[in-house]
């Protein structure tokens, strides 16, 4: 076994004890941390329920705020059940389930930006901005 005394670059002084196969590893580890650029940092990954090495990322852009850009359109002016809504959506290359676009048109209705009435014939609630 053979012996190595690496100081760090913050001061600390590390003794190990490997084969020299094992502390060339180490060395040749450590090297490499050192020749990055200085720019550069290595980050931190953000942790994922049990899945190591995931980054989570950034939502940048909702279903609520997909379905708002539907009211903007125009999409609501007539009465339209969350399926048609989920396909609509879905034409656009967004896969959303039926249920999951009821929540927010739901909120969107206790927000005031659509109405909604139950149709006795599809036995569904139809969504309309009036």
């Amino acid at each position: 076994m053979a012996k190595a005394t690496l100081t760090l670059a913050d001061g600390a002084v590390v003794d190990f004890e490997s084969t020299d196969e094992g502390i060339a590893k180490i060395l040749a580890l450590y090297n490499s941390t050192l020749q990055q650029p200085a720019g550069k940092k290595r980050g931190k990954v953000k942790r994922v329920a049990g899945k190591q090495g995931v980054k989570k990322p950034q939502a940048k852009e909702g279903l609520q705020t997909r379905t708002e850009e539907l009211i903007t359109a125009g999409f609501f002016k007539a009465a339209k059940t969350p399926p048609q809504v989920a396909a609509q959506l879905l034409t656009k290359g967004f896969k959303h389930s039926s249920s999951t676009v009821s929540t927010v048109l739901i909120r969107l209705v206790k927000a005031g930006r659509l109405d909604r009435h139950w149709n006795d014939e599809t036995k569904r609630w139809n969504y309309i901005n009036l």
